[in-house]
């Protein structure tokens, strides 16, 4: 079994060093991933990881996954994209947001604002629940989902063609993925961390499942495309999200190699 990586993701945060990043992404490229994703959290800027990974790779698309709109709201998203010159043709700008009074009226203006603004973009949403996954097919370019087993992101799939058939919206699905017992444990944490946020604790005791149980940890590169073929054919793009435990390129290099294994 082999993965048909063009039809795949390879995602890492905001926080990754740019001079990590820099090396990385024409690995990533050069491997036959279709994109890069990069998620933006504190202490880093997805749109500044996005600009280096541009500058040295020539078709890999660019994904912000995602941009809480509660942190950096749509035109500051439309100023970052423009500022720093980014490939529109290249790129897919991914968004959420989770806080009160309205997460779905937030989501909702900000696809308006971006769809504007950013005219031949695709806008995905960062769905959870699922009122944000029919605005994400509904009103966006799509949806980004995250912490699904197989099963799970196949019965996501079969309530999308149930719901909006004659949608053509993409589904991509980050799924973690650790080796060896450094990332095992660093995979153990950001679990944890997940399962600490009420929103996720209650999609987990819904669907029935754990973090972890939606999490791929592996001892040896060779073991990582068998696990991954579960989700390969089941959601658009699937993404190898990489949890690495040590910001080298090395760690993030081995997880690469062990998907075109």
């Amino acid at each position: 079994m082999t993965l048909d990586l063009p039809c795949w993701g390879f995602g890492i945060t905001s926080t990754v060093p740019v001079e990590i990043v820099r090396e990385l992404a024409p690995i990533v490229e050069q491997a036959g991933f279709g994109t890069l994703w990069i998620n933006h959290i504190p202490g880093g800027n997805c749109y500044a990881s996005m600009e280096v990974a541009a500058s040295v790779t020539s078709k890999l698309k660019l994904g912000s996954g995602v941009t809480s709109l509660d942190a950096m709201d749509a035109s500051t998203i439309v100023q970052e994209v423009r500022n720093r010159d980014l490939p529109d043709d290249r790129l897919t700008i991914g968004i959420g947001a989770s806080k009160p009074p309205s997460p779905l009226e937030t989501v909702a203006r900000g696809l308006d604002l971006l769809h504007e603004e950013l005219s031949g973009v695709p806008i995905v949403v960062g769905a959870l629940g699922p009122k944000m996954r029919d605005l994400g097919v509904a009103h966006g370019d799509g949806v980004l989902l995250n912490w699904l087993t197989p099963d799970a992101a196949r019965g996501a799939m079969e309530d999308r063609r149930r719901d909006a058939p004659e949608s053509d919206a993409t589904v991509a699905l980050y799924t973690r993925c650790s080796l060896g017992a450094i990332g095992a444990g660093a995979m153990a944490i950001e679990a944890a961390r997940y399962a600490s946020f009420p929103g996720y604790a209650a999609n987990f005791a819904r669907l029935g499942f754990s973090a972890m149980d939606a999490a791929v940890c592996v001892d040896e590169p060779m073991a990582l495309v068998e696990r991954l073929s579960a989700y390969q054919g089941v959601v658009d793009q699937p993404v190898l999200r990489a949890i690495t435990g040590a910001e080298s390129l090395k760690a993030y290099a081995s997880l690469v190699e062990g998907a075109r294994n």
